[in-house]
């Protein structure tokens, strides 16, 4: 529960304004939600002669233990906000009282290489005083945040863009190219955050400045090595073998993240996170500090519900004998949480953050990644056993799941393939969505003409030729993962709130790669790997129940929308800024709201979400650029 964040530059170039500028922004940040305890920080500033000039510091709330850290020796310098699960392994080969300790123990022992051996989450920079290097890196899948701007010789890190942004250390540029992109649902750069000049530390990289100059982006996790070098063939290993190793890795994962403090557990009724919750029901030592804590509203007011959620949480309930609280909020509420410029993604986890800062949580246990591995669905099935030339499995699998729902999966997986220069595209969602056009100013159109209309979209063709692990690696590039962390981390700090996800730990993650392929999709039923695992773990009233929705929350949001057309004009027109004109057509976006509203209706959920977009970019150019400064 801690920020990172620095300044550092040549002599004899001054950073000592610029680091208290931070400081202050995070200071703020810190104390700004959650409680009435504000931050605390600690500084450290060192001058090496003839090199680079350095203050670091870390922030933390007051009334939570920090888990940043600093460490110096005759070599190095670490600033580090870390937690390392793989103490015991490491401790074979080198002697450190500290994770900072270790972090500077393992660079001198192993060099660059030095971050693949370690199994946690965390943020670091470390200063290498010989050669008068920087480095900052973060852990192999990106649950710790780290973001850095070079401005001229200067560098400075922070945990997101938007404190950096905020310092007022360097000069803020809203990113045309990202708008129009975000809009579009073009792909983007995971790295490049919607101001120019602020970029992201790539998870599984350690990336190396020299006086103030991005000289290397290291990757050290490289997973697709482990496939590789993996000699375990279907045959070699039984599917219940693979089960076992499986479960004990992810109760060791599970274990090491847990602490005697008050813990909080996301229970969707979903067999990720209720899988994981009910491994910390059993694993913990006094249930009495656990909390669940549900997407599903406290009341629907006669809202359609094909799928009750709450039937699934209750059975967690009574299985585990854990209370479960419900999300209860106001459409006002909703609205704020819809249109923050700081919490872009996965807006719905902000309720839950505010709930579990009342109940005094400290740690959040989320399932969230499940279905990139352990819990992958049948997604990209048919596309491995069609270009593998497994022809027969795809009689069976069609025999299994239909006729239809298999020329459907065929048609999103395959022909792409087989269709050149990408005329079909693979992922509906993922489709360029012209319409938006509607909304933005010609001027807007013109200026960003090429990332509009001549941009590929890489994004569409994620499953590649039958290899169902490379599209495990492509998911993992996405870096959706991290997308969603990185505004968990941010935000949920804030509360004195840490995210736990053992369902990403790099040992579970590492022995998933090495196994079978056709170990997950087992039986051609979905999720089967995950199942297996949980057995005698997770209740059977979650574990084998064959749907995967939201339909609680989906209709609570439905109704809020139904009922608050007059609210949404109100926060449109507060929105409404002379900044944002030179991008957006005020009037077309009110426009959307004359549109018939439809349940389940993918228009009408698309037509809000452009609604929302709308407020946001336009509360951010309002709140971060001086106008003079949107530029492609």
């Amino acid at each position: 529960m801690s920020f990172i964040y620095g300044t550092i530059c040549p002599n004899p170039l001054p950073v000592n304004n610029d680091y208290k500028a931070l400081k202050s922004v995070l200071n703020a940040e810190i104390s700004s939600a959650g409680s009435s305890f504000g931050g605390a920080s600690i500084d450290f500033s060192a001058e090496y002669s003839g090199k680079s000039n350095i203050n670091v510091g870390y922030t933390h709330k007051e009334n939570r233990a920090p888990r940043a850290g600093i460490y110096q020796d005759a070599d190095v310098l670490v600033i580090a906000d870390i937690r390392i699960y793989n103490f015991q392994e490491l401790n074979k080969y080198i002697s450190f009282d500290t994770p900072q300790e270790c972090l500077a123990a393992a660079y001198k022992m192993w060099g660059v290489e030095f971050a693949s051996k370690i199994n946690g989450d965390f943020a670091a920079m470390i200063y290498d005083k010989k050669f008068d290097r920087v480095h900052l890196l973060r852990d192999h899948i990106g649950v710790r945040p780290l973001s850095y701007s070079l401005n001229c010789s200067k560098l400075i890190f922070a945990p997101d863009e938007f404190s950096i942004a905020r310092s007022g250390i360097v000069d803020i540029v809203v990113s045309e190219e990202y708008i129009a992109k975000r809009l579009l649902r073009y792909s983007r750069k995971y790295e490049k955050t919607v101001f120019n000049g602020i970029e992201k530390v790539l998870p599984g990289y350690i990336f190396t400045f020299s006086k103030g100059v991005l000289i290397e982006k290291y990757k050290y996790w490289r997973p697709e090595d482990i496939v590789k070098n993996s000699n375990l063939k279907a045959g070699e290993i039984k599917f219940e073998e693979a089960v076992l190793k499986l479960r004990e890795l992810l109760s060791e994962a599970t274990k090491n993240r847990l602490e005697n403090l008050p813990v909080a557990l996301h229970v969707s009724g979903g067999i990720d996170s209720t899988g994981v919750a009910s491994l910390v029901a059993n694993l913990a030592n006094d249930r009495s500090l656990l909390t669940g804590y549900s997407y599903s509203p406290e009341e629907l007011n006669d809202i359609p519900d094909e799928v009750n959620e709450k039937e699934y949480v209750a059975a967690f309930e009574e299985d585990k004998g854990i209370p479960v609280k419900y999300q209860s909020f106001t459409s006002r509420e909703y609205f704020e949480n819809a249109i923050s410029p700081e919490f872009s993604f996965q807006h719905i986890e902000h309720p839950t953050m505010k709930q579990a800062a009342i109940d005094n949580k400290e740690i959040l246990f989320s399932g969230w990644g499940g279905d990139e591995f352990l819990s992958l669905s049948n997604r990209g099935v048919v596309n491995h056993l069609f270009f593998k030339f497994k022809w027969r499995e795809l009689i069976k699998f069609a025999a299994s799941k239909g006729i239809i729902s298999t020329i459907l999966k065929f048609r999103g997986e395959v022909l792409p393939y087989l269709i050149p220069f990408g005329l079909l595209k693979t992922y509906k969602l993922q489709r360029t969505d012209w319409s938006t056009l509607k909304l933005l100013k010609p001027s807007f159109i013109f200026n960003n003409f090429k990332t509009i209309f001549l941009s590929f979209n890489r994004m569409n063709l994620i499953f590649s030729y039958g290899d169902r692990k490379k599209f495990a690696f492509n998911l993992i590039n996405l870096r959706h993962l991290p997308t969603r962390m990185d505004t968990h981390s941010v935000n949920s700090e804030k509360y004195g709130i840490e995210y736990r996800y053992p369902l990403l730990d790099k040992k579970v993650l590492e022995y998933w790669f090495t196994l079978p392929v056709e170990f997950t999709y087992h039986d051609f039923k979905s999720r089967q790997l995950f199942r297996e695992i949980t057995k005698g773990i997770l209740t059977d009233k979650v574990r084998l129940r064959g749907d995967k929705t939201d339909n609680t929350f989906t209709n609570k949001v439905y109704q809020i929308r139904l009922n608050s057309e007059n609210e949404l004009i109100e926060m449109l027109e507060a929105t409404k800024d002379k900044r944002g004109s030179k991008i957006f057509n005020h009037l077309a976006v009110v426009k959307l709201l004359e549109k018939p509203i439809l349940n389940k209706d993918p228009n009408t959920i698309r037509n809000f979400e452009k609604i929302f977009e709308y407020i946001r970019f336009s509360k951010l150019i309002k709140k971060y650029s001086n106008g003079s400064k949107i530029t492609n």
